[in-house]
């Protein structure tokens, strides 16, 4: 997905992860492949694991509650992934992006 994709003026908050074998972040990976230049083959796939909608559309959601949130997070990338990023027309539907319940 390109970050592009998302309405101008939304802040998401994640983590980068390499993912092991069975879908857990691995932060030894993730530290092995920061250091490397370039992506050569058979490096680690890196993904940006989101847990929180914090602005969306220059419009502040960090008083709202979590689940509340989280349900916006759900709908936005919901509209990813079917090609309509919202505001922006045809989208890039989400490959390595993906909300998890971190932090509740």
């Amino acid at each position: 997905m390109r970050i592009g994709a998302l309405p101008d003026g939304t802040i998401l908050d994640g983590e980068v992860c390499v993912l092991d074998d069975i879908g857990r972040s691995d932060f030894e990976r993730v530290h092995a492949r920061s250091r490397r230049r370039g992506i050569p083959p058979g490096a680690d796939g890196v993904v940006y694991s989101v847990f929180d909608l914090l602005v969306l559309a220059s419009r502040d959601l960090r008083q709202r509650p979590l689940l509340e949130r989280k349900a916006a997070l759900q709908k936005l990338l919901d509209g990813l992934t079917q090609g309509e990023a919202p505001g922006r027309g045809a989208g890039t539907a989400v490959q390595a992006l993906t909300v998890t319940s971190h932090g509740t």
